[in-house]
């Protein structure tokens, strides 16, 4: 019985081992028949899913190229850098497609209709792919603009093509994909009637490792879903915060909206040409430029599209400039404003002059916005740095309701109020600080904030400038042996400022008065100038200048009387030239024997600017459009040119670049008028080979200068 035992267990053993040995040999020919196919699959599916994205990047580039020409002007546009990486992806997937390896996995019959795909002519996908990266990379350097016949890139028949051919490769991988299914199907049957004798082991290694994997997963989503919630939430509070600008914005512009409508309404109405009403509309009128200009800024520095621009600029006009405004704003509100500009603050320093006047504009505004009673200081100063380099120091004060600490750290973010809603107290878009801290960063300046909750706020703001010396006017200059003096009647600061810079430089006398009554000195012991603040008349009409004074003009808000003025703030050179009588006051310009070629398009405007020509007695010509004045120039002389941007056949951009190509006995000066006022288009503008650049709507003081500039030799 032990042997008879021992046989069976004997025998029991033998069948154990070889029912384990064909369990592994099942096992096994399964996974690897299993692994066998998953791989094939999955290098197939690689090169389907590859040859499909292929689809979806050129349709994702013609997509962004149609944006790019018809919604020039959409926020949601991407940039040239996703474009061009869409298209670095493009060229990466033709480049696995087309490689040994994935054609190798073919059968040999579908290897050749790949390869024909590929290489056959030159309609092959290959040849249309650099034609189409071509095209793109054209596109991108010409702006957007369509000038070139594309073949590709905006040829319906040519983008067809290419995506049937990349079908076909997803259809070559696919039928090749299915008839190694099918091959594999019958072994892989008879695998599985083995597999099913290990079901047991199947279901202890396969299942316990998938129902963690299932676990994990469970995890992971539940992360997902968090960090979904939490995006959701933050978009939701950029969406509400830029609808609040949107509020913001159409409260600030129909409210001078309202303004002009409403003024001209009455004189329609009631025919009542009364010079209030006509000025309270023309002010509403410039509150909504500026409104236009602050959020064209804010736009233009969002987009990392502002360049700096340092040229010579006549700074203490400038400081005047933004005295005289913020003092009449600061009155209207029951405010004082003071300026105070330090001795060593030059008349003449090279910096942006329209970076430093958007600052101080925005920091005065705010301190004027914030303060209930009291006043307001602007301060100007210098700090030695190196050389010709020195740091312009800006300080504006408030005794407004001041901040706490907290509120510091948010202050300089867009869209940011003290107060929000219907009922807040305080107005304005909130992005005005925004665009100070985007220009300091490019300007390479600072800003340091003291503010005590009800104790006002002190705002210090330092850049980077360069001096700017008043040569070639040297010390000396004036006829020797000549003893003169001069006499400034003027309450304003920068003016005075401006002269005492200007006397000791040239190494003359100079008097201030700058209280009333005054009697200005008649029997001199020298040869005496009078300098007369025109914008004193406004607060003392009694003032009767005299007929030999030199009239100072620095607000244009004088009788019409006294239109024989001058501007207020001259240069060393115009300032001897008046020393020596030869003053040229506004009055005595007219240019009749001028020519000035208007290139517009907008009948209104080319009335507009023609009236505002005539008035100097000039000769005024109108052209349409850009082809048109290439024309006239080519047949008449002109003295200047005022060129339009976006007008029709031919912009102003393309034609002052052809006349600047024409060979003329005489390059008319042109400037830009244009409704286009950002910076990148006035940069624009001086690269085509404009002399200067004007904004509509059009400031005829800014013209008139023009006009003097171009036409007075």
């Amino acid at each position: 019985m032990a042997v008879k035992s021992s046989r069976i267990f004997s025998r029991i053993k033998q069948q154990y081992k070889l029912a384990i040995g064909l369990i592994i040999l099942s096992v096994s020919l399964t996974s690897v028949a299993a692994l066998y196919v998953l791989y094939q699959q999955k290098e197939y599916a690689h090169y389907i899913n590859l040859a499909g994205k292929q689809r979806m990047l050129s349709q994702k580039i013609n997509l962004i190229a149609y944006q790019a020409v018809h919604h020039p002007l959409s926020s949601a546009l991407p940039n040239n850098a996703d474009l061009m990486q869409t298209l670095d992806k493009f060229r990466i997937g033709f480049q696995l497609l087309s490689q040994t390896s994935a054609i190798d996995i073919l059968s040999e019959p579908r290897q050749i209709q790949v390869k024909n795909l590929y290489y056959s002519n030159v309609y092959s996908i290959e040849q249309t792919i650099n034609t189409y990266t071509e095209e793109v990379r054209l596109f991108i350097e010409n702006g957007h603009e369509i000038r070139f016949n594309y073949q590709v890139l905006f040829n319906p028949d040519a983008l067809e093509n290419l995506l049937q051919a990349l079908d076909q490769v997803v259809t070559i991988y696919q039928q090749q994909a299915e008839q190694s299914v099918q091959n594999l199907e019958t072994s892989i049957l008879i695998l599985w009637l083995f597999t099913l004798l290990v079901i047991g082991l199947e279901v202890i290694y396969i299942f316990k490792p998938t129902q963690q994997q299932i676990v994990r997963l469970f995890s992971l989503q539940e992360d997902s879903a968090r960090q979904l919630v939490a995006a959701k939430e933050q978009a939701e509070h950029a969406n509400s915060i830029k609808s609040q600008l949107l509020a913001n914005i159409s409260h600030e512009v129909r409210t001078p909206l309202n303004g002009v409508l409403g003024m001209l309404n009455i004189i329609k109405t009631q025919r009542r040409f009364e010079p209030d009403y006509i000025q309270k509309a023309e002010r509403c009128a410039h509150d909504l430029v500026h409104i236009l200009d602050f959020v064209l800024e804010f736009a233009d520095l969002e987009q990392n599209k502002t360049k700096i621009q340092i040229k010579p600029c006549c700074f203490t006009q400038l400081a005047s400039n933004l005295t005289m405004n913020w003092q009449k704003v600061s009155s209207e509100k029951g405010l004082a404003f003071d300026i105070h500009l330090a001795e060593n603050v030059p008349v003449t320093l090279d910096c942006d002059a329209k970076a430093i006047e958007s600052i101080v504009n925005n920091l005065c505004s705010n301190a004027v916005k914030f303060t209930e009673f009291g006043s307001v200081k602007l301060e100007f100063g210098l700090e030695q740095k190196s050389g010709s380099l020195v740091n312009l120091i800006i300080c504006v004060q408030d005794t407004g309701i001041g901040m706490l600490d907290d509120a510091k750290q948010s202050l300089f973010d867009a869209f940011n109020q003290q107060s929000k809603g219907l009922s807040r107290k305080f107005e304005g878009c909130g992005i005005g600080l925004s665009i100070v801290k985007k220009l300091l960063k490019l300007l390479d300046g600072r800003i340091e904030i003291d503010s005590k909750l009800g104790q006002g706020t002190r705002v210090t703001v330092k850049l980077p400038v360069k001096l700017h010396p008043l040569l070639p006017a040297e010390p000396g200059m004036l006829p020797q042996n000549t003893n003169i003096c001069l006499q400034l009647i003027t309450q304003n600061p920068v003016l005075q400022h401006h002269y005492r810079i200007l006397a000791n430089h040239l190494g003359i006398a100079l008097e201030v008065l700058d209280s009333i009554p005054f009697e200005p000195k008649q029997d001199l012991p020298c040869r005496g100038l009078v300098l007369f603040d025109l914008a004193m008349l406004k607060g003392f009409p009694e003032l009767n200048p005299d007929q030999t004074w030199v009239l100072l003009n620095t607000n244009k808000q004088y009788p019409d009387k006294l239109t024989n003025s001058i501007p207020a703030f001259l240069n060393i050179q115009v300032l001897i030239q008046t020393i020596e009588g030869e003053v040229l006051t506004q009055s005595a310009l007219s240019w009749p024997e001028k020519r000035v070629l208007v290139v517009e398009d907008n009948e209104i405007n080319q009335e507009v600017i023609r009236n505002l020509l005539e008035q100097f007695k000039i000769e005024v010509e109108v052209a349409n459009d850009g082809l048109e004045a290439v024309e006239l120039i080519q047949q008449k002389y002109f003295d200047l040119v005022l060129m339009d941007l976006q007008m029709p056949n031919l912009d102003g951009i393309s034609a002052t670049q052809k006349i600047r190509s024409l060979s003329l006995n005489f390059q008319p000066p042109v400037v830009a008028l244009t409704a286009h006022a950002l910076r990148t288009d006035e940069q624009a503008c001086y690269d085509a080979g404009m002399d200067d650049f004007l904004t509509k709507p059009i400031n005829a003081d800014n013209l008139f200068n023009v006009l003097r500039r171009f036409l007075t030799r």
